[in-house]
């Protein structure tokens, strides 16, 4: 388990192998006892003093058993540990915690949702970056996307006059960016029992296309939600926007729509990738699905598409005022013809985490599942598990997959808006990440010794 003593977002580990890195934008990490035996460096090494101005915030691994699933380990690193002068930014260390890239940044700004994708066919390194307002809340700033240079290849800003938000960025096949963005709207509360001349945050969805900006879709909550779903007590100080919605996730479902995350609604939605019409709800005050025995979720994140008719969803349980006492990873069959949800498995920190915010997972290639445990700043590895709950050792025969043919558009209809949908990109074989290296300044990279 892999703990750090700042705040994280995101923890993803990747296939992707960082070898030597441009040092123009960027720095490789290393210390002498990373060195070949002679200590000297390979040639074209980053100066010493380069590395050496380079603070990340410092990660701790707690426990590591064999068996490992290859990779790296891909942090939005936030300095909130009590060492002084520690930098913000995209951060990548090993299994042992040791840093193996890392891109300080401007002081003031901090970088979420780091992590692999594929542009245009290729691998690529995607994060967020701005000031983060709020507290943890939200952001405004923009999507970063740089290639295996290290060098930034697009900048994707959210249209309209909106920011982009910090908690999704997520590329499609078809080159284009799904992202989120809050917008202060003056609203009517009285019906939740606020000020008539209230404000409130909508909840915002755009996909863009990266080449030209060109927005596709453009999705509110507040045309599709009302505010009476909201779990989120609406705020004594009548100058405060009413946080009601949350949106803290988008991605692709299997059959090619979106699923979009609704924190403080405790719901999940399909939304219609064309039309933007929620197609249904799970959890929350109107769920289209009758929730079974331990499916009731609170307070999530990261909901994810893990076959046509599964989600696995990071359950919270709590935003600092805990609903149950453990945060957990549940994956969720959901049976359309009887509108039914089922528990398939669920998964907790032994010894039980309440995690007040953030937290997300990751299928890895050995078929264990990677586990960031958000605000509290801790990961783990677990062998893959099947219908059993907290029980590391439980070995499934079959993990679901998501059919890489599905991930688009569905085939009896046009891209939207006369957008012409690109080549489908190579793909790699499921559940394994594209392994490439990072060209650049050389550096000698850190033992994998077990």
């Amino acid at each position: 388990m892999a703990q750090t003593k700042q705040s994280s977002h995101r923890l993803r580990r990747g296939g992707i192998a960082l070898g030597a890195i441009g040092i123009a934008a960027v720095a490789l990490l290393s210390t002498s006892r990373h060195s070949t035996g002679s200590g000297s460096a390979s040639a074209g090494a980053a100066p010493a003093s380069a590395v050496s101005a380079l603070r990340p915030p410092k990660v701790t691994v707690l426990h590591r058993a064999a068996g490992l699933a290859p990779g790296l380990i891909f942090l939005a690193a936030k300095d909130r540990s009590p060492s002084p002068g520690e930098q913000d930014g995209p951060l990548v260390v090993d299994d042992r915690g040791r840093p193996v890239w890392f891109k300080p940044l401007p002081s003031g700004q901090v970088a979420s949702d780091f992590r692999i994708q594929r542009y245009q066919g290729r691998p690529v390194l995607t994060w967020w970056q701005a000031r983060s307002i709020g507290g943890a809340g939200h952001g405004e700033g923009e999507d970063v996307i740089a290639d295996t240079s290290c060098h930034v290849i697009a900048r994707v800003q959210a249209a309209d006059g909106y920011r982009a938000d910090q908690h999704s960025f997520r590329l499609t096949p078809q080159g284009t960016a799904l992202i989120t963005a809050y917008h202060e709207t003056p609203r009517d509360l009285s019906s939740v029992g606020g000020p008539r001349d209230g404000k409130v945050y909508d909840g915002i969805v755009q996909e863009i296309d990266v080449a030209t900006g060109r927005v596709l879709l453009d999705w509110h909550s507040l045309d599709h939600v009302p505010l009476s779903d909201s779990y989120e007590p609406v705020p004594k100080r009548p100058d405060r926007p009413y946080d009601y919605f949350h949106v803290n996730s988008v991605s692709l479902a299997a059959d090619g729509n979106l699923v979009i995350s609704g924190r403080h609604t405790w719901t999940v939605y399909e939304v219609d990738r064309y039309t933007g019409r929620i197609n249904w709800r799970l959890g929350g005050k109107q769920s289209d699905f009758r929730l079974g025995p331990g499916v009731r979720f609170a307070w999530q994140h990261d909901p994810v598409s893990t076959g046509l008719d599964t989600l696995r969803i990071f359950d919270n349980e709590s935003n600092g005022r805990p609903v149950s006492p453990s945060s957990r990873i549940i994956t969720v069959r959901l049976d359309r013809r009887t509108r039914t949800a089922t528990l398939v498995r669920s998964i907790e920190f032994p010894g039980g985490l309440s995690v007040p915010s953030q937290g997300n997972s990751e299928r890895l290639s050995n078929g264990d599942l990677f586990v960031g445990w958000g605000r509290v700043a801790a990961s783990r590895s677990w062998r893959r598990t099947v219908g059993c709950s907290s029980t590391p050792s439980c070995r499934p025969a079959t993990t679901p997959t998501v059919p890489t043919a599905s991930l688009g558009p569905p085939r009896d209809r046009p891209w939207p808006r006369g957008a012409t949908a690109p080549a489908a990109p190579r793909s790699t074989p499921s559940g394994t990440a594209p392994r490439t290296s990072l060209a650049g300044a050389s550096w000698p990279a850190p033992s994998r010794g077990r």
